[in-house]
């Protein structure tokens, strides 16, 4: 299973694809994803979990930045419904809505760094959220989220290895 799923993630033969966009060629926006979730998970930011994600979009939408998800489709039916409710809820609330490659990617990016934050029950990341730090967002977060809004459903960032 985890063989399949590191071949369905390109874990085998990673390729270096990135999307750049000439208005700044600087802005290799995967490689921008990366360091924004690396440093809001550092700043104890990232919640992750279908139920927990959901509880949070629900009682304070306004306090998140954004929702990470991955493209792939698990079978289950029920979780299937579930990101389509909060897809829809993220649009209403206009909360940017980011869809990754490969959740097993995600996990690397956001478990294996251990962090004070992080709770052995945290490695559902069918759903991620990134809240806003009081200070408001960084630079690199508004550089990022208007890139998003720019291409707000054809986007897949592929996370760097």
């Amino acid at each position: 299973m985890c063989r399949q799923r590191q071949r369905l993630c390109g874990l085998q033969n990673i390729s270096l694809d990135t999307m750049t966009f000439p208005e700044d060629d600087s802005m290799d926006i995967h490689k921008t994803f990366r360091e924004v979730m690396l440093q809001a998970a550092d700043k104890g930011r990232v919640t992750a979990g279908l139920y927990t994600c959901a509880r949070v979009l629900q009682m304070a939408p306004e306090g998140v930045m954004m929702c990470v998800m991955p493209v792939e489709t698990e079978h289950d039916d029920l979780v299937h419904m579930q990101h389509v409710l909060i897809e829809a809820h993220c649009r209403e609330h206009r909360i940017t809505l980011v869809k990754v490659d490969c959740t097993l990617k995600l996990e690397q990016l956001l478990l294996l760094p251990v962090s004070a934050q992080r709770k052995p029950k945290d490695n559902d990341l069918s759903c991620v959220i990134v809240q806003i730090a009081k200070e408001g967002k960084t630079q690199l977060e508004r550089k990022f989220l208007n890139r998003c809004l720019k291409h707000p459903d054809d986007l897949v960032i592929q996370i760097p290895a």
